[in-house]
């Protein structure tokens, strides 16, 4: 029973489900019978309810859910949200708690089953586009059905049932239907979407249309490579003697083998505190500086040797 998996308040507060209030039990069973935990299934049930009352608010019918209803709430209510708690705004929970109960609800023949239909000339030109990706450029199986997904939502986004005409677009609806296909996503899902769609304007391009415009106008997903570095350290980090190991260092090949030793130095910055900077014997002579203990590089420190295996 529901009750085994929904806690009193939620069950309490039923009313507040709008248009999905028929279909609240189906969807906790549906969880339920995939093996969600508890406190998932109420997660999912408080995201299904806001929804419910966006639809409502919008008069929306149950059986008109789809796609396209689940993208318009989530991209254009969801970040101008003022909806009474528990509303949950987390983009990544409601997608997948919406996706789950569209599933379920085309499962039950509430909704109908998803539309495949595209026009002949889009399915030509993802059958043309399939051919390249394999016999020229020698990408898997899984690499081309992702590329295909997103040049198929594109291709359908810009043209429906129409004739593809490149030419009749302009750099402004490319970044238009990267950044608003990629928002709510992950970075890395949004440089794939990216990808793909510069990968389908470049094989427009060999077949002798200009798509140079189109091709710069795909925005670029940064990568930050640093961004896990800490800002500054800490007083105890700095007071903290730090042990450089033989061996392989990630990015400096030139350091590999090489043993370190510790010099006194001072470095400015420091407010007056002594500092080693930790330079290799080798052929580099760049390593980063470390700081050790107060009085400690006054005192000296031997070389750090680690245990040799054998």
């Amino acid at each position: 029973m529901i009750t085994q998996v929904v806690s009193e308040v939620v069950m309490r507060n039923r009313a507040s489900n709008g248009a999905l209030e028929p279909v609240v039990g189906a969807y906790a069973g549906y969880l339920r019978h995939r093996g969600y935990a508890s406190i998932t299934i109420e997660n999912y049930l408080q995201c299904a309810a806001h929804f419910g009352r966006w639809l409502t608010a919008q008069h929306i019918d149950l059986h008109h859910v789809d796609e396209p209803v689940l993208h318009r709430f989530l991209t254009v209510h969801l970040p101008v949200c003022q909806c009474c708690k528990p509303s949950p705004r987390t983009p990544a929970n409601l997608r997948r708690a919406l996706r789950h109960l569209l599933r379920m609800l085309r499962s039950e023949g509430i909704v109908p089953p998803k539309s495949t239909l595209i026009s002949e000339v889009v399915s030509e030109e993802l059958r043309c586009f399939d051919k390249y990706l394999k016999d020229v450029r020698g990408l898997a199986p899984a690499t081309r059905l992702y590329r295909l997904r997103y040049v198929r939502e594109f291709l359908l986004a810009q043209f429906g049932w129409g004739p593809i005409a490149l030419e009749c677009l302009k750099p402004d609806d490319i970044c238009r239907f990267v950044t608003d296909r990629a928002t709510g996503c992950q970075p890395r899902t949004a440089g794939i979407i990216g990808d793909c769609l510069r990968s389908y304007l470049r094989f427009r391009r060999l077949q002798g249309q200009p798509t140079e415009a189109l091709i710069a106008a795909v925005p670029r997903v940064a990568h930050w490579r640093l961004a896990a570095l800490p800002d500054s350290l800490t007083d105890s980090e700095l007071n903290r003697p730090t042990r450089l190991r033989d061996g392989p260092l990630s990015g400096r090949p030139g350091l590999a083998g090489e043993r370190s030793r510790v010099y006194p130095t001072r470095l400015p910055g420091l407010a007056g505190r002594h500092a080693a900077d930790c330079q290799s014997e080798g052929k580099a002579h760049n390593t980063p500086a470390v700081a050790c203990a107060d009085g400690a590089c006054d005192r000296g420190l031997p070389a750090f040797r680690p245990p040799q295996d054998g």
